[in-house]
């Protein structure tokens, strides 16, 4: 079958959703034929990668498997919510124009968020009359849609008419399911629930071509948090974290990422002696950094409509066989207490995430059962494993 990824996010951004779709491409590839629509890649720095141009149409080869990129205004101001509307129309209007010059396409799959590259998928797949499959990341909550403005009141229209229209929609969280079932018009059977995995032995090859210098890290206690600093995350509970632990010398909080709010938390963390802003890293640096560190972080705001996602990252921190703490209950509890891979809340408390790290540092004896647990499950979430359910659906 000749197979169309549209998604507004690929190689070679790092991102979780570029990498799941790298990972995933390259799998199905195997037993497909499989082409890429996306846009251009800029992403988290709103910055262009070098090599790549700022043309409305360009075509590459990644692992073996035809990309096509897509013009997309580059924000200059992360922060602006006009700013990133307006990156993802522009990459929408472009990835539709440019699906015309791609021929040989029997299916598309749409991966979203955003919402528009949805409904672009959508529209593209009803004019040329082709099967649809929907990826659903995360959803916009409904406090955003669920407004007077007349564009997203278009988007939310044009939502649920792709939802209707997709032979599937997949899901990487059980949590999403009650959410599209209760705001969206969809059939219950057309919802088929697909984890994310780990590339062992990606990760293992990029964690051989580190080039950073971890000699900082050296007789420090790590705790490590990596990802997008953005409006989703709570940065000011590892602030407290940072002012609650200052009486453990050897403690050291990394924050590994950039995004709209990382020149906010640059000024409120300069005169915090025990955390450390690395900014973005390469994936393969990135790698090293969590297997070398102590404990690892998610960290989300203390809202409701976070609590049915499970970020990407979780995979990657599996990967580096490290405990994990999880600030928000939700989803991503859950994928903590199936695997006992770490600690978690069990409601919104900022200082039951803080005292759980503070026991993680405090017993070893946890940390090191904790290591064994992981090591126990990680063939369970392989890649190659969980690609054979996509296989099934696509047959």
């Amino acid at each position: 079958m000749n197979i169309l990824y549209i998604v507004q996010y690929f190689y070679p951004e790092t991102n979780a959703a570029a990498n799941r779709t790298l990972s995933h491409a390259k799998c199905l590839s195997k037993h497909h034929n499989i082409q890429v629509l996306t846009g251009l890649p800029n992403h988290p720095k709103a910055k262009l990668f070098d090599g790549y141009k700022s043309k409305f149409f360009q075509k590459r080869t990644v692992e073996n498997i035809p990309v096509f990129y897509s013009y997309e205004y580059i924000p200059k101001n992360l922060a602006s919510f006009k700013q990133r509307i307006f990156n993802y129309l522009t990459a929408s209007f472009s990835i539709f124009i440019n699906y015309f010059r791609i021929k040989n396409i029997d299916l598309i799959i749409a991966s979203s968020p955003p919402l528009t590259i949805l409904v672009t998928s959508y529209i593209l797949a009803k004019l040329t009359k082709k099967k649809l499959i929907i990826e659903i990341r995360d959803v916009w909550p409904q406090a955003i849609l669920k407004t007077t403005n007349s564009f997203l009141k278009t988007l939310e229209f044009f939502e649920n008419k792709a939802y209707k229209y997709a032979t599937n929609v997949v899901i990487n969280s059980p949590g999403l399911k009650t959410e599209l079932l209760k705001h969206k018009k969809i059939d219950e059977n057309k919802i088929v629930y697909i984890p994310n995995g780990i590339n062992i032995q990606e990760f293992n090859n990029k964690l051989s071509k580190t080039s950073i210098d971890t000699s900082f890290m050296e007789n420090k206690f790590i705790i490590t948090f990596s990802g997008l600093i953005g409006f989703a995350q709570n940065m000011d509970v590892l602030i407290n974290l940072a002012k609650q632990v200052e009486k453990y010398p050897e403690i050291l909080i990394l924050i590994i990422g950039t995004g709209p709010k990382y020149a906010e938390l640059q000024e409120k963390t300069k005169n915090i002696h025990n955390i450390k802003l690395l900014g973005y890293i390469q994936q393969e640096n990135l790698y090293k950094v969590l297997t070398k560190s102590d404990i690892l972080l998610i960290s989300l705001k203390n809202d409701k409509n976070y609590t049915k996602n499970i970020p990407s990252k979780i995979y990657d921190y599996l990967a580096s066989k490290k405990p994990i703490v999880v600030n928000i209950p939700g989803s991503c509890q859950e994928i903590i207490a199936k695997y006992n891979c770490g600690l978690y809340n069990t409601e919104f408390n900022d200082q039951m995430f803080i005292n759980n790290i503070i026991n993680l540092y405090q017993n070893k004896d946890l940390r090191d059962k904790i290591t064994d647990n992981i090591n126990n499950v990680l063939t369970k979430i392989e890649i190659n494993n969980i690609i054979q359910k996509w296989i099934e659906i696509l047959k």
